[in-house]
């Protein structure tokens, strides 16, 4: 149960710089996601595409395809 609450709030510690979140923002704007759904995701920083649906059903609109490329994209560039 440590190592679980230790996991949670290091992913929520980590800032990220207003140039880093404009270039997600941009990066993920070619997929057609409103405003909302790109601050959500760029704040809950979902793992995969099912528990990004399961914290925003709008997301459920765009197909899991899309999705999947959406969510591979943030997370790479979340790593760099």
């Amino acid at each position: 149960m440590l190592h679980q609450t230790e996991d949670y709030a290091n992913k929520f510690s980590q800032n990220m710089t207003r140039a880093e979140s404009h270039r997600m923002r941009e990066g993920m704007g070619k997929y057609d996601l409103r405003d909302f759904e790109i601050t959500q995701i760029i704040n809950l920083r979902p793992r995969d595409v099912e528990e990004a649906v399961a914290l925003i059903p709008s997301l459920s609109k765009y197909g899991k395809e899309t999705l999947e490329r959406v969510m591979i994209e943030f997370n790479e560039e979340l790593n760099q």
